[in-house]
């Protein structure tokens, strides 16, 4: 299995159904985004720390009249300050797919509660998201797809039909995928910001979120005192298209400086050449590892 062919398996669900799905070009129309608290978190929390819960209600699309209402999950964690600053930190993170909400475990461990409140917030169509857009279809492919003796062209053919599998089966759930895409889920934080009434905050963002971030930094400025980008991807670059690439490029780049590097070269002699056949011997005789 070459490195290439590992790595497209694992592209992003919410990737191939936006893909799968296309775009929509209707208007926007009106509604009014409301923050409801709850007193059933997704996730314990540890004693003393104050927090308050709940889930922001959006449409699924925006662009739709009469639209689905969709909940995403929200912890505000209260400073630990006596005298906090008035701008929060909203925190979401990457993947694309990943769940915000297993931070909030470990709220004693981040130290921007030492100076204001921090707000986790839960994507749409992530893991605790109502609805959850999980594909368990496109798992069990991937697992087939790693048994010995599978072809390449059964494995693409197993991954291309869990993803219309995929598809299939949550647009028979009444499920809208025009309306998961990243300006939707920027749109989600402006409106969160509106319904807590934020005047100004802080955006952390991660991997795939930094493209959220990017995108309210154009689409909805107002109110944003500063963005932290974590592993930034430029909003015109697609991920699962170039990483690859760029990784095989940076494991070159470090080769060929170990090479001109007389120690290096010495302690490590013709890296770049074993590197490549090391490559290529597992590419023709996989390692093979058995997991439970």
């Amino acid at each position: 299995m070459s490195p290439l062919k590992s790595r497209l398996r694992y592209v992003s669900v919410g990737l191939i159904l936006w893909v799968l799905h296309g775009c929509s070009s209707q208007q926007p129309q009106p509604y009014e985004a409301v923050f409801v608290p709850s007193e059933n978190p997704v996730l314990p929390i540890k004693k003393g720390q104050e927090y308050t819960f709940g889930y922001l209600e959006v449409p699924e699309n925006r662009q739709v009249s009469g639209s689905n209402t969709i909940r995403l999950p929200v912890y505000i964690f209260k400073s630990r300050s006596a005298n906090p600053t008035p701008d929060p930190v909203i925190y979401t993170v990457g993947g694309p797919g990943y769940t915000s909400m297993r931070a909030a475990q470990y709220m004693q461990y981040y130290r921007y509660l030492d100076t204001r409140d921090l707000i986790l917030f839960e994507q749409r169509g992530t893991q605790y998201a109502q609805p959850n857009l999980a594909c368990p279809e496109w798992s069990r492919a991937i697992a087939l797809t790693n048994r010995p003796g599978i072809t390449e062209r059964a494995s693409d053919s197993l991954m291309n039909q869990a993803a219309l599998d995929c598809r299939n089966r949550l647009t028979k759930e009444g499920i809208d995928l025009d309306g998961y895409r990243t300006t939707e889920s920027a749109a989600d934080i402006a409106d969160l910001v509106k319904a807590l009434d934020i005047k100004q905050y802080n955006l952390l963002t991660l991997s795939y979120s930094t493209k959220i971030a990017q995108t309210m930094l154009r689409d909805y400025p107002e109110g944003i005192r500063s963005v932290v980008m974590d592993s930034p991807l430029p909003l015109e670059v697609n991920y699962d298209e170039e990483s690859v690439k760029n990784l095989m490029g940076s494991i070159d780049a470090v080769l060929s400086d170990c090479a001109l590097d007389p120690s290096c070269q010495q302690a490590f002699p013709e890296l770049k050449e074993r590197f490549k056949a090391f490559l290529i011997e597992k590419t023709r005789q996989p390692l093979e590892i058995s997991l439970t």
